[in-house]
């Protein structure tokens, strides 16, 4: 990931703050793999029943890291909009690399946690960058030598409008909750706070990523040698996607079973319908409370955790192709940009047409999982069915709270006088 030098304008600034968002998202998303792809019963095999509570413990533990990123990834969609641009939620020229738990993973992981220090910059004798890319602490240190530069030489660099940002009550959680703590930014001051809460400056363990993650080390190191039949994570395959996908990507692994890449491709298009939800949320225009509450309570819980965790971890039981003993994943796959019309009639038929067909979706993926011998598991069919009875609740929630029965009437009486 390569930013300007210096950040010396209200561009470089957005850049990089664009360029960490991206860094933000692909880490969370790296810790939601690996975290779904952990075993949750004795009966899976490779795990005593003590050592299946360590395994739930290490999934709670990756998965509040998850949520931090995931509020890391809110603070900079805020000083976006404080600077006024939009958030972005996309993953810039760069993917990222999911992999299944394993000593490696968190290896990688604490890596990834080192990386948020800046370390000494690296210096030819030519006073440039050496070329090796930068770590997102040197980017977060830039970041922040930018805002400290230009808050003291721009009377205007904060003119967003602070309905475009969020903040705990705006989403219903108390401070602290879920160990998110989100705030608006308004100057120079909020800007700094808010950079320092990410970087942990001043906020002692509950920040102290690396350390969790080599406490999941010791622990699974210790697992690993005591019991050689010790086996934590299902058999994940690495950065699975679709074969179309895979034309791109060479260390993807393509899946080619026909249910497991239909379920695939609805984690795919159900994940990109919650990221145009989120940024319709934080890049709000006329919309009235109503429709905002309905925005708000679609898309940070039920779709979250209704619709994206269940699929994530149900993808972990279904066959990567015929004949493997792989599974698959989530894919984190979507396409760029991520927009979607201004007018917000047209936005919410956009968003209610897509719920309908991740529905028609779940429901073919639930029916070919019933009719599979090797996948008529009373587990999966129960589960996929209760993911179809989510979709359609939500659809329901959304139609009746942006009015849209409302409007596909008014559109009838248009055609037919």
């Amino acid at each position: 990931m390569k930013v300007e030098r210096n950040v010396e304008s209200r561009r470089d600034l957005v850049r990089a703050l664009r360029s960490v968002a991206a860094l933000e998202h692909q880490v969370m998303c790296e810790y939601l793999f690996a975290a779904f792809s952990l075993k949750k019963r004795i009966g899976e095999g490779g795990l005593s029943p003590l050592q299946l509570e360590s395994v739930r413990e290490w999934q709670s533990t990756i998965l509040l890291v998850a949520r931090q990123e995931m509020e890391h990834l809110g603070i900079v969609s805020n000083l976006l909009s404080a600077v006024g641009s939009t958030p972005y939620f996309g993953f810039g020229n760069s993917r990222p690399q999911l992999h299944r738990f394993s000593t490696a993973t968190i290896r990688h992981f604490v890596e990834i946690e080192e990386a948020h220090d800046p370390p000494e910059p690296d210096i030819n004798s030519s006073g440039e960058n050496n070329g090796q890319g930068e770590s997102i602490g040197e980017i977060y240190a830039r970041i922040y030598d930018g805002f400290v530069d230009l808050g003291g030489r721009m009377e205007n660099l904060f003119i967003g409008a602070s309905r475009s940002q969020i903040e705990n009550a705006d989403i219903d959680l108390r401070p602290g909750l879920y160990h998110i703590s989100l705030k608006t930014v308004s100057d120079l001051d909020s800007a700094t706070a808010a950079l320092d809460h990410i970087l942990g400056a001043s906020h002692g363990d509950e920040h102290a990523h690396a350390e969790r993650f080599r406490q999941i080390l010791t622990e699974a190191e210790r697992s690993y040698k005591s019991d050689p039949d010790f086996e934590p994570a299902r058999p994940v395959a690495s950065n699975p996607c679709s074969i179309s996908v895979r034309a791109n990507r060479e260390d993807a692994t393509a899946v080619t079973d026909p249910v497991t890449r239909q379920a695939l491709e609805l984690f795919n298009e159900a994940y990109e319908t919650m990221l145009l939800m989120l940024g319709r949320f934080y890049s709000p225009s006329d919309e009235t409370p109503e429709e905002r509450y309905t925005l708000k309570r679609i898309v940070f819980f039920p779709m979250m955790t209704m619709i994206i965790r269940p699929l994530g971890e149900l993808l972990t039981l279904l066959p990567v192709r015929d004949g493997s003993d792989l599974t698959a994943g989530a894919g984190f796959s979507f396409s760029e940009p991520l927009q979607l019309h201004p007018d917000k009639r047209v936005a919410w038929l956009n968003l209610h047409e897509r719920i309908r067909n991740h529905i028609v979706k779940a429901t073919a993926v639930h029916r070919a999982v019933s009719d599979r011998a090797d996948l008529n598991r009373s587990e999966l069919g129960d589960r996929f069915a209760f993911l179809v009875q989510n979709l359609e609740a939500m659809s329901e929630h959304f139609e009746r709270g942006m009015n849209l029965k409302h409007e596909y009437l008014q559109h009838l009486l248009k055609r037919a006088f």
